[in-house]
């Protein structure tokens, strides 16, 4: 029995219903009734919570080693659990308390800004120097340490950088759909949103491919540390990667819920 196997599973079952919880509930906006909806999500989640823990319970009862599926189920239930509750379950809730969590009305006018995304969602030169150069040592560290004795497949964990990196760039030309008089506080929420998703993708790439790169060469200086330096290491870029996702939501409800603003407001008849 370890913590991980009580907390871990339990938490990410719970986040969904946390976050629905929290939203507030814009009346003005929302017609719709969500005592249903969270009624569903609460039984949903307390179903759940409740299987995975009972079955891990049975699961140690007739398991003295943990492997095999007693050490995957709190994984599985966690992963598949929090992705059927968030999406068949949260986020309709959320929608019907706040239609930012709905994908957001078209505008009779026109749907994206015609300026050039990137000249304000870009990142400063300085952050991309400074991360290639980092990511460079993590090269050079791996590549020695490989040449030591460390495995080969251990270079695959550098991809990381590059591909987020490429995330990072495409974030800066992201659509922003406005509203037909141009609300700059709406302009500023997407911009936000760019901003936010282009730091945290670089921070996800350099980190990930940080783990790999000192687990390359614990496994030559200091191989008792590699395992315990992989796995937390790893489940760390997991909990960043989950942060990650939950801000970029919320931020973009905001933004959805700002542009459902400006729109009601044009509806309306005017006295």
């Amino acid at each position: 029995m370890t913590w991980f196997d009580r907390l871990f599973p339990t938490l990410m079952l719970l986040m969904p219903l946390a976050i629905a919880l929290g939203s507030k509930r814009h009346e003005r906006l929302s017609r719709e009734d969500a005592g249903p909806l969270m009624r569903r999500l609460v039984w949903a989640t307390l179903g759940l919570v409740a299987l995975t823990i009972g079955v891990q319970f049975l699961l140690e009862a007739t398991h003295e080693s943990r492997t095999g599926l007693r050490a995957a189920w709190p994984v599985v239930m966690a992963v598949i659990g929090f992705q059927f509750l968030w999406f068949k379950r949260a986020v309709p809730a959320l929608g019907a308390r706040d239609p930012g969590w709905r994908p957001p009305q078209e505008s009779p006018v026109r749907s994206a800004s015609l300026a050039p995304r990137h000249l304000d969602g870009a990142l400063p030169p300085w952050i991309w120097v400074t991360s290639w150069m980092t990511f460079a040592l993590m090269v050079a560290a791996t590549a020695w340490a490989i040449s030591e004795g460390a495995p080969l497949l251990i270079a695959l964990g550098l991809a990381f950088f590059p591909g987020f990196a490429f995330g990072a760039r495409s974030s800066a030309f992201e659509p922003a759909t406005l509203d037909p008089g141009g609300s700059l506080e709406l302009q500023a929420s997407y911009r936000e949103l760019r901003l936010a998703k282009a730091r945290g993708f670089l921070m996800l790439g350099l980190v990930g491919s940080a783990v790999f790169a000192v687990t390359a060469v614990f496994v030559v200086v200091k191989p008792e540390y590699a395992v315990h330096w992989g796995a937390y290491g790893g489940a760390t870029v997991g909990l960043l990667g989950g942060l990650f996702g939950l801000m970029g939501s919320l931020m973009r409800a905001r933004a959805n819920r700002l542009l459902a603003e400006t729109l009601d407001e044009q509806s309306a008849p005017h006295a």
